[in-house]
């Protein structure tokens, strides 16, 4: 995953084999790797705004290191009224935003591999989701050179997605997925 590629985004019909296909991808190059996992999100739930997608993204990233993280690289200090939520530098409460995920990426040394499956169901169908779905490929774009993004989305969404927000498609590479 050395250096940057735009994020990928891989269209096509449901039940195309966009699972199949990153289930391949994601075990080669694993095993190319020398075992390092490549980072899989499908969504269990839709997300209704940047925070909510951005703690799910830091959660699936570091785990329990994420809040120890995002204290370590941004300007983010624990509240004991919050019960240990992190807090700005005023003392209100804060949720996470895609500009943390960033500050983390860009200070760490890794570089990962993250697929997300079934971008419609995590972002689109939601109020305001074509916005927040073109913010989260924006912060995807911008941090290339430290993960190598693909996400899976049906054409009806990516339609959907790219009348609204059109700009989003100059954003990632788009792959279209045809059966066989």
């Amino acid at each position: 995953t050395e250096g940057s590629c735009p994020p990928v985004v891989l269209t096509g019909a449901m039940a195309v084999g966009h699972t199949s296909l990153l289930n391949v991808v994601a075990q080669d190059l694993s095993a190319e790797s020398g075992g390092e996992p490549v980072l899989r999100v499908v969504p269990s739930t839709r997300y209704l705004d940047e925070a909510a997608v951005a703690g799910r993204m830091a959660r699936s990233l570091w785990g329990d290191e994420a809040e120890g993280l995002r204290r370590q690289f941004t300007d983010v200090v624990p509240s004991e009224s919050d019960g240990g939520e992190a807090s700005d530098e005023s003392g209100g409460s804060r949720t996470w935003s895609f500009l943390d995920l960033e500050k983390i990426l860009r200070g760490r040394e890794e570089q990962r591999v993250v697929f997300l499956e079934r971008l419609e169901h995590f972002l689109i169908r939601v109020p305001g989701g074509c916005s927040l779905a073109e913010r989260f490929l924006a912060f995807q774009s911008r941090t290339a050179t430290q993960v190598f993004w693909v996400n899976s989305v049906s054409d009806p969404a990516w339609k959907l997605l790219t009348t609204s927000e059109p700009h989003t498609a100059g954003l990632v590479q788009v792959r279209r997925l045809d059966p066989p």
